[in-house]
């Protein structure tokens, strides 16, 4: 199977935004989840502010590992653009789906916590 480099190259632009846009996502909720902090001292709220403050930092980190990768990729991407100009090998486009598995799962992890995340505020607000 045969798939044009420019397009793998945009779809990885666009999984470096979209990767981007969830770093940013992470100092937003983490404002909001230091506003709960301030405003509550019960241990079980804190606890939960604790969760929530793990779990961002995992996010950050995988999202700087990921946003590694995918500009990895982009500069392969560029250099197979001047060797096959129009096409590239199955092996590259097999190791672009899987990082971009790993993009749609990190988004769905997140997603998933900020959810629960909107579900606590709703509780403690």
């Amino acid at each position: 199977m045969k798939v044009s480099i420019q397009g793998l190259y945009h779809a990885t632009k666009d999984a470096i935004r979209q990767v981007q846009f969830y770093k940013e996502e992470v100092s937003i909720l983490e404002k909001r989840i230091e506003e709960v902090a301030a405003k509550n001292t019960a241990a079980d709220v804190l606890a939960q502010v604790e969760h929530f403050q793990n779990k961002f930092n995992l996010y950050r980190q995988e999202g700087h590992d990921l946003n590694h990768a995918l500009e990895l990729r982009l500069e392969k991407s560029k250099h197979l653009a001047t060797d096959l100009p129009t096409h590239t090998n199955e092996k590259f486009v097999e190791e672009n789906e899987e990082l971009q598995n790993k993009v749609d799962s990190f988004v769905k992890a997140f997603n998933e916590t900020r959810k629960e995340l909107n579900k606590f505020l709703a509780q403690v607000l």
